[in-house]
């Protein structure tokens, strides 16, 4: 493996460092690395920014598996991966179903209750914008479908 900073010389050293909330584990060459331990002085923060963005890669201090891994296979190694990759999983999700919420299969026993709660959320922006419209008989009658469905008693 080519050194994550100067890629040129082989990385015989994995490092830690801190980058955006997240410990990276980088390949480095002895150079880069002896480089890099002598300014000890320096925060961690300076650490980070002694490579660039793109040499970083992420990965799961668990099972090892990098964002790259997952961005080729949409498959993640642990449990652990679905924090450490947190933000890529929402957008590629995001990019394959067009929304981020979950579009699958759903329990006979719970079907009612999902179908009740979607129907509440698009009662309230449906209320939400008559409000704003000024149309208040309109709301009205829907806010009071609201609070029937809520279980309230007018």
């Amino acid at each position: 493996m080519i050194c994550g900073h100067c890629n040129c010389r082989e990385a015989t050293t994995t490092t830690y460092i801190d980058y955006l909330d997240r410990k990276i584990m980088v390949y480095v060459c002895e150079d880069c690395y002896r480089r890099l331990n002598e300014k000890t002085d320096i925060s961690s923060a300076f650490k980070a920014s002694f490579f660039e963005p793109e040499d970083i890669e992420i990965r799961c201090e668990k099972c090892k598996t990098t964002l790259s891994d997952f961005e080729e296979t949409l498959y993640v190694g642990c449990e652990n991966c679905y924090k450490v990759f947190a933000n890529e999983i929402s957008k590629k999700v995001s990019e394959l179903n067009g929304k981020n919420i979950y579009v699958g299969k759903v329990p006979i026993k719970l079907i009612s209750k999902i179908s009740r709660s979607s129907e509440l959320s698009r009662l309230k922006e449906r209320y939400r914008e008559l409000v704003s419209a000024g149309k208040v008989s309109e709301a009205n009658r829907v806010r009071e479908r609201i609070y029937k469905i809520e279980g309230g008693v007018l």
